[in-house]
C-alpha cells in the first residue's frame, strides 16, 4: 500500500506515555476507516529491537505495553491492519519514542517494519 490511500489509513495523532514500566499508546482513527480488521501496537527499544505487540480490539483507540523487555524508554508503532484481496493490508503510522518526538513511517527501523506478529516472542 502506497501513496495516497497508505496516508488515508494511517492511524492519526499517536501519543505514549510511560505507565508502571511500560508504555500506553493512544491514536485516533485513520481518515479512511472502511476495511479495517484492527490495530497492532509494536513496542520496540530505542535502537530497534522487537520488544512486543498487542492486539487490541477493532474498535480500541489505545494500548498498554508493559512487562520484560518494555521500558518506559520504549518506541511504538501503530499499524492499521486492513481487509484486502488477495490478503491482509498494512498502514503504519510513524514511529514515536520518548525523545524526538514522531519520526516518518519511511524512517523506522526494519524490525518494527517487518516484524509479523505470529513471530513475536
Amino acid at each position: 500500500m502506497t501513496g495516497e490511500l497508505l496516508a488515508a489509513y494511517q492511524p492519526q495523532q499517536v501519543t505514549r506515555q510511560a505507565v508502571d514500566g511500560g508504555i500506553r499508546v493512544a491514536w485516533r482513527a485513520p481518515a479512511r476507516t472502511d476495511g479495517i480488521a484492527g490495530y497492532l501496537a509494536i513496542a520496540q527499544s530505542p535502537s530497534g529491537t522487537y520488544q512486543k505487540t498487542a492486539f487490541p480490539a477493532a474498535n480500541t483507540m489505545d494500548a498498554v505495553l508493559s512487562g520484560d523487555p518494555v521500558t518506559a524508554d520504549s518506541c511504538v508503532i501503530v499499524v492499521t491492519v486492513i481487509d484486502g484481496t488477495p490478503g491482509m493490508k498494512v498502514a503504519p503510522g510513524g514511529l514515536v519514542c520518548a525523545t524526538g518526538g514522531p519520526r516518518a513511517p519511511g524512517s523506522m527501523p526494519p524490525s518494527a517494519a517487518t516484524r509479523k506478529p505470529e513471530s513475536k516472542p
